[in-house]
């Protein structure tokens, strides 16, 4: 007889936040990095992190539409754009 065992792959939760003037990113995998980019594509900072599954940055920056990039502690990179209002 033959036994069938499924495996299950979890998938990165990742969510990207900004309200208040404060970025949060949480996610089920470890945090290595956050950069952050404007809609030119010109880098406006880089966060490292120790590993962190929760992140909370400081953004005082202007209204606008900003991109977010993620590099996870597995090796993958999410990117988010989102608005920042005032």
């Amino acid at each position: 007889m033959l036994l069938d065992n499924p495996t299950t792959e979890v998938q990165n939760t990742l969510s990207v936040l900004l309200h208040n003037q404060v970025l949060e990113i949480t996610a089920n995998e470890g945090i290595d990095a956050v950069y952050v980019f404007d809609m030119t594509g010109k880098k406006l900072f880089t966060q490292k992190t120790n590993h962190e599954n929760e992140v909370r940055i400081p953004f005082t920056y202007p209204q606008g539409i900003y991109i977010f990039k993620v590099i996870l502690s597995d090796g993958t990179s999410h990117s988010k754009k989102l608005i920042q209002t005032k």
